[in-house]
């Protein structure tokens, strides 16, 4: 089963589980759904465009990888931990 099936699949059997932890923080199967769902929606009329996600890793993140993917858009991930990062190098138009 597909990763982003089975995120939809562990929501909606066990919907209040904890899904994703960062720290002290975490999430559940719902609420990743529907956050998940909440980008994807805002993302569906750009079919097949690249995305550049400039974050730093974790829940936020990882919501916003699942939705571009589920919106069958493309991910370019940038995590701002990656060393000698600089955003003058990058043309990027900012949706969130």
């Amino acid at each position: 089963m597909e990763t982003d099936a089975h995120i939809t699949e562990r929501a909606r059997k066990t919907p209040q589980n904890i899904a994703l932890e960062e720290g002290k923080n975490s999430i559940s199967c719902s609420c990743l759904e529907n956050g998940i769902n909440a980008i994807a929606s805002y993302l569906k009329d750009f079919k097949h465009c690249r995305f550049a996600i400039l974050a730093e890793s974790g829940i936020q993140y990882a919501k916003l990888l699942l939705a571009i993917y589920r919106s069958e858009n493309i991910s370019v991930p940038l995590p701002i931990e990656f060393p000698r990062f600089s955003l003058g190098q990058l043309s990027v138009k900012v949706l969130l």
